[in-house]
């Protein structure tokens, strides 16, 4: 090409290159944008169009010359670093950000100077040279499509399979609420058992409080009957010591009374002088 540096060329710019960079400036402010979109071929219309400024940012794109794929890569993979740490039960890897070939990772990182040297460089070129690469560009179309189609089957693959996870998934949760109702009507049961158990308690302990302070009751009856038992008893042992006493006396009087009976009808036969 006349007019442009081909990219990736090792050889070192000419004299004719390099006035070439220092004309962009000038370039740049007698054409404008529109003008060069209607010029160029269709691959270098897909290229994003030099603002006025080199050091401008592309269109959509962020400052200091480069395009929005660089830190769209760089947010990319920063999701897929963090994607790491989720939980093993994902649906797919596949396809989880977007299309690899059509999504915002796809994007070139296309520099400006590439874009103004294209459209330096078509300026230069014939009609004829123009429909050969036209040609070129649409037979390499067709293959990029076919590409196109094949991912297209793939991601719809991916989904297909994302779904038969999801269904899983669902089993799986319809699985688990069957068990949690079954877990809260058990709860259920088994409060309701322990609150009847409880009032059961209760009750029984009532009866038995009632039961225990009348057996107190009888036994504070039954200390007092011991005591008049005792006390009656300790009566009659007095009553009967005060018996045996007196009989003591009374059996004492009699063997008097006899000797003294017996004495006196000895005496009385003595002095009236009776004989047996």
């Amino acid at each position: 090409m006349p007019n442009g540096i081909i990219s990736g060329s090792k050889a070192s710019p000419t004299k004719e290159d390099s006035s070439t960079v220092d004309s962009h400036l000038e370039f740049r402010r007698r054409y404008s944008a529109e003008s060069l979109s209607d010029r160029r071929t269709p691959s270098i219309q897909s290229l994003p169009i030099c603002t006025e400024d080199m050091d401008a940012p592309l269109a959509g794109g962020t400052g200091g010359g480069h395009s929005t794929a660089l830190g769209r890569n760089a947010s990319v993979r920063t999701t897929r670093s963090n994607r790491t740490t989720r939980s093993v039960a994902e649906a797919t890897a596949a396809f989880q950000s977007g299309s690899v070939l059509t999504g915002p990772s796809a994007e070139p990182d296309v520099d400006a100077a590439v874009v103004l040297r294209g459209a330096i460089a078509e300026r230069s070129l014939s009609k004829k040279q123009k429909d050969k690469i036209t040609k070129d560009e649409h037979r390499e179309s067709k293959r990029y499509s076919k590409l196109l189609k094949t991912e297209s089957k793939l991601e719809k693959a991916a989904l297909t399979r994302a779904l038969k996870s999801l269904a899983a998934l669902q089993d799986l949760h319809k699985a688990a609420c069957k068990l949690e109702a079954k877990a809260e009507a058990a709860h259920s049961k088994s409060l309701l058992a322990a609150q009847k158990a409880e009032s059961t308690f209760l009750e029984a302990r009532a009866r038995a409080e009632e039961e225990h302070a009348r057996w107190e009751g009888r036994k504070g009856e039954v200390k007092a009957q011991e005591e008049r038992l005792e006390a009656e008893r300790e009566t009659v042992r007095e009553m009967e010591d005060r018996m045996a006493e007196c009989a003591r006396e009374v059996e004492k009087l009699r063997i008097l009374k006899a000797t003294d009976e017996r004495e006196r009808e000895v005496k009385m036969a003595e002095m009236l002088g009776k004989k047996k």
